[in-house]
């Protein structure tokens, strides 16, 4: 059996270490925005679409009631602004967006492919 000398049995463990905290901070990439997302991914949204109102209909009651999920991936969370009892479908951005949006705008209808 062959003997190894101190230094590769220090250089392995080091591989091994760095592997490990390698494969540990890309799970750790994927899952905090997971548990963070439902109820204070909720509330952002519904603090911007609250901005949004207030800047487009001043001095207006109003109302919204936000998703807490982003389903398609765009970046932003779908929303329902209540003014003078119509409700305005909107997008106001996901907290937790890699494309850092912020604020909203009004709903955009995507097609999808072979959509007739």
């Amino acid at each position: 059996m062959k003997r190894r000398s101190l230094l590769e049995i220090v250089v392995n463990w080091s591989l091994v270490g760095f592997s490990i905290l390698a494969i540990a901070s890309v799970v750790l990439g994927f899952l905090v925005p997971l548990i963070g997302s439902g109820e204070s991914n909720k509330r952002h949204a519904e603090e911007e679409a609250r901005t949004f109102a207030a800047d487009l209909y001043p001095g207006q009651n109003h109302r919204v009631s936000c998703m807490s999920t982003d389903t398609d991936g765009n970046g932003y969370v779908s929303c329902t602004l209540i003014v003078r009892e119509q409700p305005i479908p909107i997008e106001c951005a996901n907290r937790y967006s890699i494309t850092r949006n912020t604020g909203c705008r009004p709903m955009r209808i995507t097609v999808m492919p072979g959509s007739p």
